[in-house]
């Protein structure tokens, strides 16, 4: 995240001590950052699906390939317009900018040095994150129905050269052994129910998370 410091919940939701290093050591140590929150267990998980007709993925694929991206890149980018209308709440006069970090989705195959064999059973997703920003609160209400916003397909070539420069740096090779690693030695079911747990954060890591699956 460097100095980017991106924004994980909505104001007044939590605090900013849910992220950061201080909260992972908190978290690594065995509690969760600021505390245990009184509603944890009622907390769900959503998932918003969106299905387009077989018109209208013809035409994002042809205005991606215009604008040299990929689809995964213009969801990226649209995702993290959206999460700059809902972070700032109702009545944001859209003067404060904000970084976002959005979780997508790898298909792990495309980067496996050695092809499946499909002898055992394995999941093969992974994932990375992608710092987007900064653009002002509201941002993608303004750009709703504008496919020419130059802003946004900037957003989505930054999503793409983000994505490039992790799988050509070898990150995804790296990622699944700091994870292995962090298997052997942690109990990460329990690192990922303490963050749940948390009071700060609320239990989230992302401004938001995307997959074009």
């Amino acid at each position: 995240e460097g100095l980017k410091s991106p924004v994980i919940l909505p104001d007044g939701a939590g605090s900013d001590t849910g992220g950061g290093v201080a909260a992972a050591l908190t978290t690594i140590s065995g509690n969760s950052a600021g505390g245990k929150s009184a509603k944890a267990g009622d907390r769900k998980s959503t998932l918003q699906f969106r299905t387009l007709s077989a018109a209208a993925t013809e035409a994002l694929r042809l205005k991606c390939r215009a604008e040299g991206v990929t689809v995964t890149a213009a969801l990226a980018s649209a995702v993290a317009f959206t999460s700059s209308d809902l972070v700032a709440g109702v009545g944001a006069n859209g003067k404060k900018e904000r970084n976002y970090k959005v979780l997508q989705s790898l298909d792990m195959r495309r980067v496996s040095s050695d092809p499946d064999p499909l002898e055992t059973m394995s999941c093969q997703a992974g994932s990375m994150d992608l710092m987007l920003g900064p653009f002002a609160d509201g941002s993608g209400r303004k750009l709703a129905g504008d496919f020419e916003s130059k802003q946004f397909w900037d957003v989505a070539r930054e999503s793409q050269a983000q994505t490039k420069l992790f799988v050509e740096s070898g990150g995804p090779e790296q990622a699944v052994r700091v994870f292995d690693f962090a298997m052997t030695i942690s109990d990460l079911n329990n690192l990922v129910h303490l963050t749940a747990q948390s009071e700060s954060s609320q239990g989230r890591a992302y401004s938001a998370g995307v997959s074009n699956a």
